[in-house]
């Protein structure tokens, strides 16, 4: 930047010398047109006249020309005053000034025309330069658009990936915890169930078994009863054992006795039928619900 800056202002100093330039010969040679020599031909008509008839010449004596006038002072522009202060041509002179000024002109103009070429050509430079210099930086502006976006872009997916893994982990562990307590419930309820089936099946032992006791209990009283209206001569060391079905009344009545299976001994069978009635209204049990109005009731004869 700093050798630009030099190579221009070196090439307005030569501009400028060059323009001086140019303007002194333009000065000196309207200077010299304006004190254009007389012609040289006036001189040599003048010569030859003078040789014809020199007879004339002597007779005729020419009259002494008139003293020149004082020369009038004008004032000189101050770009003109190097010009007025160089000596006008000679007639001799003339025609070689002639040419060298129109060969200074001619070369004066190649060199205008050069350096004007020459300044063109610095400013298409730099036009260029200038014109790389912004396609560079748009480009460079591109790049760098590009480059943030991409920049973007890649964050964005390391952060949508990182949200992704973050909620799936998330889905992975709500799942892990709702199994678990699926599996927790599913354990607590075998338990339960496990717990009210042990529950319900000592409730049925113990209700089965209180019901086998009542039923034991309720047979026992009848039998109590029943053995107590027994009038039956034991005659025999066996213990025979005689069932009977008893229908009876809500009372305790008994409607109906009949022998199911007898016990070999047609008398006792006979005497447990007669105490059975005897016995009517029969014992109710302990627990209304084991009431049953037909029984099946079985009696030995030594218990």
């Amino acid at each position: 930047m700093r050798f630009e800056q030099k190579a221009k202002s070196w090439a307005v100093l030569f501009a400028v010398l060059v323009h001086l330039l140019l303007l002194m010969v333009l000065l000196v040679n309207v200077q010299w047109k304006q004190e254009k020599p007389k012609p040289l031909y006036a001189e040599i008509v003048f010569s030859a006249a003078a040789q014809a008839k020199p007879e004339v010449a002597a007779e005729v004596k020419p009259e002494p020309p008139p003293p020149p006038p004082p020369p009038v002072t004008r004032p000189v522009p101050a770009p003109a005053i190097a010009q007025a202060q160089v000596p006008a041509p000679t007639p001799a002179e003339a025609p070689k000034s002639v040419a060298k000024s129109q060969a200074a002109e001619i070369a004066l103009a190649k060199l205008k025309e050069q350096e004007q070429k020459k300044i063109e050509a610095q400013k298409r430079e730099q036009s260029r330069q200038a014109e790389a210099k912004s396609q560079a930086e748009k480009k460079n502006q591109a790049e760098k658009k590009s480059a943030e976006a991409l920049d973007k872009l890649l964050r964005d997916a390391e952060q949508k990936r990182k949200d992704e893994a973050l909620a799936k982990l998330m889905q992975d562990r709500d799942r892990d915890w709702q199994k678990q307590q699926q599996d927790l419930q599913a354990a607590a309820q075998k338990a339960a169930d496990a717990a009210a089936q042990a529950r319900a099946k000592q409730q049925a032992e113990q209700a089965q078994a209180a019901q086998l006791k009542g039923r034991q209990d309720y047979a026992g009283k009848i039998q109590a009863k029943v053995r107590g209206n027994l009038i039956y001569a034991d005659d025999t060391a066996a213990n025979p054992q005689a069932v009977f079905e008893i229908t009876q009344l809500p009372t305790g009545d008994v409607v109906h006795v009949v022998k199911q299976r007898g016990s070999g001994h047609r008398a006792y069978d006979e005497a447990i039928e007669r105490a059975i009635l005897k016995s009517s209204p029969l014992p109710k049990p302990d627990n209304p619900a084991l009431f049953e109005r037909v029984l099946v009731v079985s009696f030995r004869l030594k218990d």
